[in-house]
C-alpha cells in the first residue's frame, strides 16, 4: 500500500497483517511493516499507545526524542522505541528506512529491557543480519507471496536476539578527532554522576549534532551508549575489588535504580552482577 502522509515520498509503502488473538500470547505479532522515504516535512509525535517500533535506516539519518533520551540513527543503525510512552521521530533532512511495529508475547518488557528503560535507543547492524531480515520479508511481499503470522514472530524475535550484540566500547583519542578526547576525559572523570548530553558536548565544546555524528563516524555508537558501557566497565572493577552492594553500585553509578542497573549489566555481559561476582571471586578477575 502507497503511503500518503505528509513528508514520505513515493514510493514508500507498507503493509498490514490481521492478529492472531490466541497466538499472540505466546508470539510476536506485526501489525505493519514497511520501507520509508522521507524528507524534512516527516514528523511523528505521540504520547503513547503504540506498539514498540524498530527502524532500519538505509540511507540519511532519523532523528528520536522520548522522555528520557535523544538520539540521531545513521545509516545502518536500528532505533528501537517504546511507544507506549510519549516519542517523537522525525526527519532534519531527509531519510530512507525499513520499519516494523511489533507486538504480542513479551514485547513491551524485552523492548523496556534493551532500551534500559528509554536511555539506549540506537544499535549498530554492522553485520547486515537486520537489514537482511526485514528485506527478506519485503521481498516476499513484492512477490505477492503469503506471510504467515509465525513467519513474522521468527523474523521479529531473530532481531531482538541481535540487538545486543556489538555493545563494547572502544577507546577515544586525540588522533581520531579532539571533540572526541574532550569528551572522553569528560566522561572518564564523571561516571559516578548522571551524565547528559548537553554536558559532554559543553565539555567537548562542539554541538549535540557533530557530538553524536563523531561518536557514530569513529565509534559506531552515541555518546549515551559509550557512557553507558563505560558505566558497566566501571561496575565490573567495583564488584570485583570492593565489597560494595549491588544496592550501592547502581546509587554510585547513578542508576534509577538496582533492578535499571541489573538490566543494563546483563544486557551487555550476559550475566547479573552478583553472577559476575562470584565467578570472578571463583577463577580470578584476570581471567574474565
Amino acid at each position: 500500500m502507497l503511503c500518503n502522509e505528509k513528508g514520505v515520498l513515493a514510493p514508500s509503502e507498507y503493509f498490514f497483517f490481521p492478529d492472531n488473538e490466541k497466538a499472540s500470547n505466546y508470539y510476536y505479532h506485526v501489525p505493519v511493516i514497511g520501507h520509508f522515504l522521507c524528507d524534512k516535512n516527516y514528523d511523528i509525535e505521540r504520547n503513547g499507545g503504540v506498539s514498540p517500533l524498530l527502524f532500519l535506516v538505509l540511507q540519511g539519518e532519523l532523528q528520536a526524542r522520548t522522555k528520557t533520551n535523544e538520539v540521531t540513527a545513521y545509516k545502518n543503525d536500528v532505533l528501537l522505541l517504546d511507544c507506549s510512552k510519549y516519542h517523537h521521530y522525525y526527519c532534519e533532512n531527509s531519510c530512507e528506512f525499513l520499519f516494523a511495529h511489533f507486538c504480542g508475547c513479551n514485547s513491551g518488557e524485552i523492548t523496556g529491557f534493551l532500551t534500559e528503560g528509554g536511555n539506549r535507543s540506537v544499535f549498530s547492524d554492522c553485520e547486515g543480519r537486520i537489514r537482511k531480515c526485514l528485506l527478506d520479508i519485503l521481498d516476499n511481499l513484492h512477490r505477492k507471496k503469503d506471510i504467515s503470522f509465525y513467519s513474522l514472530s521468527c523474523m521479529i524475535s531473530t532481531i531482538l536476539t541481535y540487538l545486543p550484540e556489538n555493545t563494547e566500547i572502544s577507546p577515544l583519542s586525540h588522533a581520531q578527532h579532539p571533540a572526541l578526547t574532550e569528551a572522553g576525559n569528560y566522561i572518564r572523570t564523571n561516571l559516578t554522576t548522571n551524565i547528559t548530553l548537553d554536558d559532554i558536548a559543553d565539555h567537548a565544546h562542539i554541538s549535540k549534532y557533530h557530538l553524536c555524528k563523531l561518536f557514530r563516524e569513529h565509534l559506531g555508537t552515541t555518546p549515551l551508549e559509550y557512557v553507558s558501557q563505560a558505566k558497566i566497565n566501571l561496575a565490573e572493577t567495583m564488584l570485583v575489588t570492593t565489597e560494595k552492594s549491588i544496592e550501592k553500585i547502581a546509587e554510585d553509578l547513578c542508576y534509577s535504580s538496582s533492578a535499571a542497573f541489573i538490566n543494563a549489566f546483563r544486557l551487555r555481559k550476559g550475566i547479573t552482577p552478583n553472577h559476575y561476582r562470584k565467578k570472578a571471586l571463583n577463577i580470578g578477575y584476570a581471567a574474565l
